[in-house]
């Protein structure tokens, strides 16, 4: 018996320490905090008992090898920050709207990177409420006081109808009013999905679909999200990380029937990841390891759709099959090389003291080299670049304009991480050198993936044109320029920065059908003039001159509803923009 007792004591301390060999210095390792209904939250109403939860919480993830909270900031259209647009979660005093008197997300992020923890905001997109009746004057107002018919109740809760205009425009504002207030690593989607096929959305639909089809229009109208989200947000936040949590099963696996992200709620998540336009996700796999659809199977099939983006397993101990195997799914992960998981829920975790089974070792979180290669833009000499007069006349100039980088610069930008800017700008001018502050030479600003131009002139002034390729990047103030074996042109931001507005659709207003109002996006704070006129009349309906605020902007238009198109005209210094909007509804 004793010789029995030593042998189980060595196979035990064998587990131990291989366990602590195998671990990974770089390990993605979370848990989803729920705020929703007080799941993971205190069901308390008072802040310093809230304020000391939440530190316990921290401490027992640092304790226990943690390095990220995926904290769920926003539940249904009300918040656990001071949003700008949305209130108060009901959670912090029992009132939707009301200040609970301190920001429980600031208060996060301050403790929890001092204990080199990670946090990601959840942010739960189109599920905005439950059955309780609709909260009304609060400030600012819920989502669905202030447009009821941008929603529908499926199955007892709200849901926001992906396919209105004016649901996209909301969600973003919303979503980009966090990341640039608050410091958070990451932004972690949600409910970035259609409810189910059978949603009832047939007059959007009818009214915006294009003729497309349906279940195409609907997965479009996710992916529009994504794209543009993601883009928005890495120029205000180039460090930040992107991603969501899509339904367990993408497309097929061996042994499953149910519903899958692509073909039932319309989350055409490859696309996202091919694309580059999400940093990760966490696939909701909760199945265990012995049934079908395996755990093991259904991970790899998403490891097989990562395209160089990060795939991290989403665990559900919830369930009490999986909870009695997380040291073996952990091991799955780790053998199908998925760099790390997340687990629903912390008080899962936490009821059945299972932390100190789970990590022997601190890791960081995985690297995620395009992300931390957007601050470092690449400004090597584009040298290789040439100008071809083809078919010259004295109507017509058509000219062939290439640039590249020379292979040491190429070789370079491997070797520093860094990547190509996100512009090139040509200028053209008939005097040399060229005068880049005169806004007549500037020719075209094309992405950075373009690699050849064709400029063709009708009744060209000159038959000796000469061309400047500069490179354009939203981070900074001083740009490089390269013009034959000279680089002393630089370029002022300012006058720049109308090539990354963003014109949001111009949209009634719910309260009064003959009024509109139009969305603006300014990069940065800047004296600007915008000219808001009827498209048909030429009369003017909105002039605003002076200083505008980073930021959104929304500009109201005394528009006749039988016009549905207006011009509108912003100016920046000597640059100006001009974009005709149509009105949607």
């Amino acid at each position: 018996m004793r010789i029995l007792k030593v042998v189980f004591l060595l196979c035990y301390l064998f587990h131990q320490f291989a366990g602590y060999a195998n671990e990974p210095n770089e390990e993605f390792r979370a848990v989803w905090l729920t705020t929703f209904a007080g799941l993971d939250w205190p069901k308390t109403y008072n802040k310093e008992e809230q304020k000391r939860t939440l530190l316990e919480i921290i401490d027992t993830l640092e304790r226990e090898h943690f390095n990220a909270i995926l904290f769920q900031a926003r539940s249904r259209g009300d918040t656990f920050y001071q949003s700008s647009f949305e209130p108060w979660a009901r959670e912090l005093t029992g009132r939707v709207g009301q200040d609970p008197g301190w920001d429980p997300l600031a208060f996060l992020i301050e403790h929890a990177h001092e204990r080199g923890i990670e946090v990601h905001a959840w942010f739960n997109m189109y599920k905005v409420w439950g059955a309780m009746p609709i909260p009304y004057d609060i400030d600012p107002p819920h989502i669905l006081a202030l447009n009821p018919h941008w929603a529908q109740i499926y199955g007892n809760e709200w849901w926001l109808d992906p396919g209105q205009p004016g649901v996209h425009t909301h969600l973003i504002k919303v979503a980009l009013d966090l990341i640039e207030r608050y410091p958070v690593d990451g932004i972690h989607f949600d409910h970035i999905r259609y409810p189910g096929r059978d949603f009832d959305d047939v007059h959007t639909y009818r009214r915006f679909g294009g003729g497309t089809d349906l279940h195409d229009w609907r997965r479009d109208n996710i992916t529009n999200f994504v794209r543009e989200f993601y883009e928005y947000a890495t120029v205000i936040r180039p460090d930040i990380k992107i991603g969501s949590a899509p339904m367990g099963v993408f497309r097929r696996v061996s042994g499953f029937y149910g519903s899958t992200a692509y073909f039932d709620y319309y989350q055409d998540v490859e696309r996202w990841l091919s694309e580059g336009i999400h940093d990760y996700v966490v696939p909701q796999i909760y199945w265990n390891a012995a049934h079908n659809p395996r755990f093991d199977v259904v991970l790899d099939d998403w490891r097989r759709r990562a395209h160089g983006r990060h795939v991290y397993a989403g665990i559900g101990a919830f369930r009490p099959e999986i909870l009695r195997e997380l040291n073996r799914q952990i091991s799955l992960t780790r053998s199908l090389d998925i760099p790390g998981h997340v687990f629903f829920r912390y008080s899962h975790l936490a009821d059945q003291h299972r932390f100190n089974v789970r990590y022997f070792t601190r890791a960081e979180t995985p690297r995620m080299e395009w992300v931390e290669s957007r601050d470092k833009v690449f400004n090597g000499q584009f040298t290789d670049y040439s100008v071809h007069d083809t078919s010259y006349t004295i109507q017509r100039l058509p000219v062939h304009l290439q640039y590249a980088m020379r292979d040491n610069d190429r070789n370079r930008m491997k070797t520093e991480k860094t990547r190509l800017p996100q512009r090139f700008i040509i200028y053209r001018s008939d005097d040399f050198p060229i005068d880049t502050n005169d806004p007549d030479h500037l020719l075209a600003v094309l992405p950075a993936t373009t690699d050849s131009f064709n400029d063709e002139m009708n009744n060209p002034a000159s038959s000796d044109y000469h061309y400047l390729v500069s490179t354009l990047n939203a981070k900074e103030e001083i740009e490089y320029t390269h013009e034959g074996n000279t680089a002393e042109i630089y370029l002022n931001r300012i006058a720049q920065l109308l090539d990354r507005e963003i014109i949001l659709p111009f949209i009634a207003d719910p309260g009064d059908p003959d009024s509109f109002h139009l969305t603006l996006f300014m990069p940065s704070g800047m004296s600007a003039s915008v000219n808001i006129t009827n498209e048909q009349t030429g009369e003017n309906l909105t002039i605003i001159e002076g200083y505008l605020d980073a930021g959104f902007h929304t500009i109201p238009i005394n528009q006749n509803p039988d016009v549905p198109y207006i011009r509108c005209i912003i100016r920046v210094g000597d640059r100006t923009t001009e974009r005709i909007l149509k009105r949607t509804q």
